[in-house]
């Protein structure tokens, strides 16, 4: 059987005998103290729609290609001419 640490002179199971610094909460062996970081909702958001300049790929709007030119991602990508197939 463990025992608790040197401030706690009662042992394991008797509850709120060790003393704990002011806002601190009282474990029997431990003192503990919750830190909760301040924090807001923004909302559920709204689902991405790019303007008429741009083209969706995935959830990111990139500048449309020019013709004769496939987009996928950051990359345009020229169509092979039937004459020189991929």
């Amino acid at each position: 059987l463990r025992s608790c640490p040197w401030y706690d002179k009662c042992g394991i199971f008797t509850r709120a005998c060790s003393s704990c610094p002011a806002n601190y909460t009282n474990f029997g062996c431990l003192c503990g103290h919750f830190y909760f970081r301040d924090s807001y909702s923004r909302g559920i958001g709204t689902p991405l729609v790019c303007s008429d300049s741009y083209e969706q790929d995935g959830a990111l709007c990139y500048d449309k290609c020019n013709d004769k030119y496939n987009g996928v991602g950051p990359v345009c990508w020229q169509y092979c001419p039937i004459t020189q197939p991929v």
